[in-house]
């Protein structure tokens, strides 16, 4: 059962949530607009990506908050799933802008297979740690 004092956090983190939200999705689809080729830009996939998945995760974490959904593996695997796109897109933009201004096209590349081999093995780490340590009683 969620308290009075969590419901307060969650409205908190919800608002600013959603009023960056608003302002990143404004700016996502100016810079939609502005790329001559979207459908062929990784990095247009990769925002809207992040604000697909920022989105999916709030919508889930209100419905648990308002136990309109229960807590188990499911909703569990749900949360990680959306928060491992979050993180690997979040990660993958800030290496795309750095190769922008990158002089070595190699380099950057490196840097971003790197970085996705890194945080994918950080994810699957967390996968593993993560839906176990949350389940009630937890496994033995």
């Amino acid at each position: 059962m969620s308290s009075s004092g969590d419901y307060q956090v969650a409205a908190c983190a919800a608002g600013f949530s959603l009023g960056f939200g608003y302002l990143t999705t404004v700016r996502a689809i100016h810079q939609t607009r502005a790329n001559r080729a979207p459908w062929r830009s990784a990095y247009i996939w990769m925002i809207w990506g992040e604000i697909l998945a920022n989105l999916c995760l709030g919508i889930l974490t209100w419905l648990w908050l308002k136990d309109i959904v229960k807590n188990g593996p499911v909703l569990l695997f749900f949360i990680l799933f959306f928060y491992v796109f979050e993180v690997q897109f979040l990660m993958q933009i800030i290496i795309n802008r750095i190769s922008i201004i990158s002089e070595r096209k190699a380099t950057s590349q490196k840097l971003k297979i790197a970085t996705a081999v890194a945080i994918s093995c950080i994810n699957a780490a967390v996968f593993c740690i993560f839906i176990p340590s949350h389940l009630t009683p937890p496994p033995s």
